[in-house]
């Protein structure tokens, strides 16, 4: 809507962007939309506004004999009532929404999809695949359609007038609200095509869409996820769309966001792969799973890639014998079994397990992040059935198999035709672990302010140009120059990315936000821990870490630095410098290693303490400070910056190296959370620490 309008008494045509020509048009007044020249839900952007009665307009030139189309809609729906948002004239292609179900159905009624559109502006997306009669629906990025919701006849011949905001006919199910944008792709794209409009539509119309996992981006050939397709029949969101059969009565659980298996019930899901294709080297096995505590078999296996007539299959298997996960390869017998004992599986805790076989001769498995054991041995394999929950099958047996052993919980299972570096592993298990209540968590050490992790920023090219708060606070720091952005580098601490900072000019900030609220308190206590490994640069002068400052005179502030000669420190300034305190190490802390700095800032008004750490451990000779109490910010504190810090209107004190992670809590903590933390930090960028004193 902000191009390619054309306004008479309204809207008379809409100039396709395209270069294809298929420009919507209206030619009778009293039928044409509205145009705003802003509307407020889409951040000031234009739409395109009809009134729900009778306004319509109609374009030609969509045309497809595979029946094959991707639509996104920018909408904010208006007039609460059943329409429709666009029909075609030949075949059965259009979107309805039906008010008085709140579900939407496809172009021949099809479905229904339950999906409420009223009261906020959506981001609606359709992906029909006309050579398996599937169709997909998500709103504002959530997926919400099943198999159900499809063409049912493959290679359709779909073109005509197509119909805009009304059924063809143009009498009737009129939409009546704003519409930004409308984008039509001839072809079923990819889940990673689809993220990158949705990437482009969120920042036009400001609607904000989840973060599509790491796993969907590395574009796998078979993937199913319970957060994503929440019914108890998966989906495979993969490049395969294999159609999933199902064994027993495995259900979806919603309080675990996962598929229960019970051995018992013979659960278990399946699928066959495409004109007899087998599973060769490479390829890649991703589970996230979780085995039960009640368990009394000896192993399961989450996710299984087999022959239906003979013993060769690859899988990933947990054993609750040795308590430990496994990679394995068996071809007519022979097994390649490679798994660490003191890797426990049978905790009652979900894992993430990868088994990557690059060849014959090269396989890797890694859990929970970290690699865990190789193997070298020649084996070769083939496979044409994927299964989930599966253990055994009859040999000789074609069609369903038959499902013993597979008790246990599953949340995600994935399958590369590819071996996955060990960068994209990481990067999948970063995604994946947000979803882990095991694994370290925002409610796992509870207080805390602000947590930016490296692996969670938006970016243009390599400079960031948002790192937003991973926490439930959105502190987002942001920085708009582009001369000023830091540098997005992957894998770089112990596999992980990192934002790199110049030491010149780069650093991120915010102007308003809770982190400032919590430290314009008086004497206030807080927590900072930060993964960082310098550029070697030593500082002519000291290095902000992070500051909270004020912005006219920078008076107060609260600053946690490098100093020269690399010692570390921090200092705290009320306003009109009523009180101040500081303090420095007396002991070098940078080395060419990376490190996790501890601020710890506790006690009550009157005797408060502040402690830097290195590594965990006690604190460092010269930085443990008491007469923290500086009174009064009288909440002037107006900017909170990463690597620099706010001086005399300007910027300054700039910070030269890595940073991978900051974590901010609003009190001190104790011993025990400080270690629960550096137990987090430590084994995710593998540095070695010694326990907090």
């Amino acid at each position: 809507a902000d191009k390619g309008i054309t306004t008479a008494t309204g809207v008379s045509v809409w100039a396709d962007q395209s270069g294809n020509g298929n420009d919507a048009a209206q030619s009778t007044a009293g039928l044409q939309p509205a145009f705003n020249a802003t509307h407020a839900p889409f951040t000031g952007q234009p739409s395109v506004q009809p009134d729900g009665t009778d306004n319509v307009m109609t374009f030609s030139g969509l045309s497809s004999t595979t029946g094959s189309y991707t639509f996104f809609f920018v909408i904010d729906e208006v007039v609460d009532q059943t329409s429709k948002l666009f029909d075609a004239a030949t075949g059965p292609l259009g979107l309805l929404y039906n008010d008085a179900t709140d579900s939407f159905t496809d172009g021949n009624n099809r479905g229904p999809q339950t999906a409420d559109v009223n009261g906020a502006a959506q981001i609606i997306t359709w992906r029909i695949n006309g050579a398996t009669g599937r169709g997909d629906l998500w709103i504002n990025g959530v997926f919400v359609g099943d198999p159900k919701f499809s063409i049912t006849t493959p290679g359709l011949n779909i073109g005509g007038d197509m119909t805009l905001f009304a059924e063809n006919d143009g009498a009737s199910n009129f939409f009546g609200g704003h519409v930004g944008q409308i984008i039509a792709y001839e072809g079923a794209k990819t889940i990673v095509e689809i993220d990158l409009v949705w990437q482009y539509l969120s920042e036009w119309s400001g609607i904000s869409l989840p973060r599509v996992r790491t796993v969907a981006q590395l574009d796998p050939d078979f993937y199913i996820d319970a957060l994503i397709t929440q019914s108890a029949t998966p989906v495979d969101l993969g490049s395969l769309a294999l159609t999933m059969n199902v064994e027993g009565s495995p259900a979806h659980d919603a309080v675990e966001d996962a598929w229960v298996f019970e051995d018992a019930d013979s659960d278990g899901f399946w699928a066959d792969l495409p004109g007899g294709s087998e599973v060769t080297y490479p390829f890649t096995l991703s589970v996230l799973a979780r085995m039960p505590d009640s368990r009394t078999t000896v192993l399961t296996s989450p996710m299984m890639i087999k022959t239906p007539d003979a013993d060769s299959r690859v899988e990933i298997e947990q054993r609750r014998s040795q308590g430990d996960a496994q990679g394995r390869v068996f071809n007519t017998g022979a097994n390649d079994a490679k798994f660490s004992a003191d890797n426990t599986q049978d905790d009652g805790k979900f894992h993430h397990l990868v088994w990557r076989c690059a060849s014959s001769t090269e396989r890797a498995l890694w859990v929970d992040g970290v690699l865990i054991d190789t193997d070298a041995d020649a084996f070769t394999l083939d496979g044409d059935m994927v299964r989930i929950g599966i253990s055994t099958m009859p040999t000789g047996t074609v069609g369903a198999p038959t499902f013993t052993e597979s008790d246990g919980v599953i949340r995600h299972a994935a399958y590369w035709s590819r071996a996955l570096s060990a960068a994209e592993i990481q990067g999948n298990f970063d995604s994946l672990s947000d979803d882990i209540p095991e694994i370290f968590q925002e409610e796992t050490v509870l207080g805390m302010e602000a947590w930016w992790r490296a692996d969670r920023t938006t970016f243009t090219g390599a400079k960031v140009t948002t790192w937003p708060d991973k926490s439930s606070n959105s502190n987002d720091i942001a920085q708009a120059t582009a001369d000023d952005q830091p540098d997005l580098t992957q894998a770089v601490i112990n596999g992980h990315p990192i934002i790199r900072l110049n030491g010149t000019t780069d650093h991120l900030f915010l102007s308003s936000g809770p982190i400032l609220d919590l430290f314009n308190t008086d004497d206030q206590a807080f927590a900072s821990f930060v993964v960082y490994k310098h550029d070697g640069v030593a500082p002519a002068g000291n290095e902000r870490f992070w500051a909270a400052t004020e912005a006219v005179d920078n008076d107060p502030w609260i600053k946690i630095f490098l100093a020269p000669l690399n010692k570390w420190g921090a200092a705290i300034r009320d306003h009109n410098v009523v009180d101040s305190a500081a303090v420095t190490t007396t002991n070098a802390v940078n080395d060419a290693n990376p490190v996790i700095r501890i601020d710890n800032k506790n006690g009550t008004s009157g005797s408060m303490i502040l402690d830097i750490r290195k590594n965990g451990g006690a604190a460092l000779a010269g930085a443990s400070g008491a007469d923290f109490d500086v009174g009064a910010m009288d909440s002037r504190l107006d900017r909170f910056t990463v690597g620099a810090e706010l001086s005399s209107g300007g910027t300054g004190s700039f910070l030269g190296g890595d940073i991978a992670e900051i974590l901010i809590y609003d009190s001190g903590l104790s011993i025990a959370d400080m270690q629960t933390v550096m137990d987090y930090l430590s084994a995710r960028y593998n540095i070695t620490d010694t326990a907090v004193s």
